[in-house]
């Protein structure tokens, strides 16, 4: 956050990346980073937790709105880039409180400082489109009520199964 020389967007980029990778669990990824960071304001430790839990909790969704807005869908990403799209995509969406331009500029500083200067546009054109579209980015349609559920409550389809058989 700003002020700070912690850059916690970067934080949990790193843990999502990890995640995403499948080298170590959320839970995991979290504690080690939290517990590496113990110096982290209260704002900044409760900022980095909502950013991964809310990011890993609404993937399905995150990326259902993501391949709607890119050429490119968000599975063919690299996994930095991925990581950075998908928690700016949250922070558009499920977080009110931070400015669209401001997360959109530090998607952008993240490309940036990963050695992907080359995909700084195409992060800040993604980004800004979800912005723009964030009211006409459609759901299915109901008439596949399995994958309009899973895709609107970021749940996997076979779960979605699992319970309509109760």
């Amino acid at each position: 956050m700003a002020g700070s020389s912690i850059n916690v967007r970067e934080l949990a980029m790193e843990t999502l990346t990890d995640v995403d990778r499948e080298k170590k669990t959320a839970s995991e990824a979290m504690n080690i980073t939290l517990r590496n960071y113990q110096y982290m304001s209260k704002q900044e430790r409760s900022f980095y937790t909502r950013l991964c839990n809310g990011t890993l909790e609404n993937r399905i969704q995150l990326d259902y709105k993501l391949d709607r807005i890119s050429k490119t869908p968000v599975h063919k990403c690299k996994p930095y880039i991925r990581s950075i799209l998908r928690m700016s995509a949250y922070q558009i969406l499920f977080m009110n409180s931070i400015p669209d331009s401001a997360v959109c500029n530090e998607a952008v500083k993240l490309t940036a400082k990963k050695k992907f200067v080359n995909l700084k546009a195409f992060v800040n054109g993604v980004l800004r489109n979800i912005s723009r579209n964030i009211e006409s980015i459609q759901y299915p349609d109901k008439s596949n009520i399995k994958q309009y559920l899973s895709i609107k409550y970021s749940f996997p389809e076979w779960i979605i199964s699992m319970w309509s058989k109760k």
